[in-house]
Protein backbone atom coordinates (compact mmCIF):
# COMPACT_ATOMS: atom_id res chain seq x y z
CA UNK A 1 0.00 0.00 0.00
CA UNK A 2 1.45 3.41 -0.92
CA UNK A 3 2.45 5.72 1.87
CA UNK A 4 0.63 9.04 2.09
CA UNK A 5 2.81 12.11 1.92
CA UNK A 6 1.51 14.96 4.06
CA UNK A 7 1.97 18.35 2.53
CA UNK A 8 0.68 21.65 3.72
CA UNK A 9 -2.10 23.19 1.70
CA UNK A 10 -2.71 26.92 2.13
CA UNK A 11 -6.38 26.57 1.15
CA UNK A 12 -7.03 23.86 3.75
CA UNK A 13 -5.20 25.90 6.40
CA UNK A 14 -7.36 28.94 5.61
CA UNK A 15 -10.56 26.85 5.74
CA UNK A 16 -9.48 25.46 9.11
CA UNK A 17 -8.71 28.95 10.41
CA UNK A 18 -12.13 30.23 9.30
CA UNK A 19 -13.83 27.21 10.87
CA UNK A 20 -12.36 28.09 14.27
CA UNK A 21 -13.24 31.76 13.80
CA UNK A 22 -16.86 30.74 13.11
CA UNK A 23 -16.98 28.42 16.14
CA UNK A 24 -15.56 31.20 18.32
CA UNK A 25 -18.16 33.68 17.05
CA UNK A 26 -21.04 31.22 17.50
CA UNK A 27 -19.84 30.62 21.06
CA UNK A 28 -19.78 34.38 21.71
CA UNK A 29 -23.34 34.63 20.37
CA UNK A 30 -24.31 31.68 22.61
CA UNK A 31 -25.43 29.61 19.60
CA UNK A 32 -22.84 27.00 20.66
CA UNK A 33 -21.82 26.18 24.20
CA UNK A 34 -18.23 25.33 23.23
CA UNK A 35 -16.03 23.58 20.70
CA UNK A 36 -16.27 20.46 22.87
CA UNK A 37 -20.08 20.47 22.78
CA UNK A 38 -20.01 20.92 18.98
CA UNK A 39 -17.71 17.90 18.66
CA UNK A 40 -19.84 15.79 21.01
CA UNK A 41 -23.04 16.73 19.19
CA UNK A 42 -21.72 15.52 15.82
CA UNK A 43 -19.47 12.66 16.91
CA UNK A 44 -16.20 14.44 16.12
CA UNK A 45 -12.99 13.91 18.08
CA UNK A 46 -12.79 16.72 20.64
CA UNK A 47 -9.06 16.13 21.34
CA UNK A 48 -8.33 16.41 17.61
CA UNK A 49 -10.16 19.74 17.34
CA UNK A 50 -8.58 21.11 20.52
CA UNK A 51 -5.18 20.34 19.01
CA UNK A 52 -6.13 21.86 15.66
CA UNK A 53 -7.35 25.00 17.42
CA UNK A 54 -3.80 25.49 18.78
CA UNK A 55 -2.50 25.64 15.21
CA UNK A 56 -5.38 27.28 13.33
CA UNK A 57 -7.56 28.95 15.96
CA UNK A 58 -8.30 32.62 16.52
CA UNK A 59 -5.09 33.02 18.54
CA UNK A 60 -2.82 30.20 17.29
CA UNK A 61 0.19 29.15 19.31
CA UNK A 62 3.32 30.52 17.57
CA UNK A 63 5.17 27.91 15.51
CA UNK A 64 2.81 25.13 16.65
CA UNK A 65 2.34 22.32 14.12
CA UNK A 66 -0.64 20.06 14.88
CA UNK A 67 -0.42 16.38 13.96
CA UNK A 68 -3.44 16.89 11.72
CA UNK A 69 -3.32 19.04 8.60
CA UNK A 70 -6.81 20.54 8.93
CA UNK A 71 -10.42 20.01 9.82
CA UNK A 72 -12.47 17.16 8.40
CA UNK A 73 -14.97 17.90 5.65
CA UNK A 74 -17.78 16.66 7.90
CA UNK A 75 -16.98 19.33 10.51
CA UNK A 76 -17.37 22.10 7.92
CA UNK A 77 -20.63 20.52 6.74
CA UNK A 78 -22.06 20.35 10.26
CA UNK A 79 -21.07 23.95 10.96
CA UNK A 80 -22.66 25.22 7.75
CA UNK A 81 -25.90 23.33 8.20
Amino acid sequence: MPRLVRTSCPVKAEISRRFFMAVERLTELQKLASLESFCNLYGLSAPRYRELRLGFGVAPKPDYKPRYNGIELEAAHYLIT
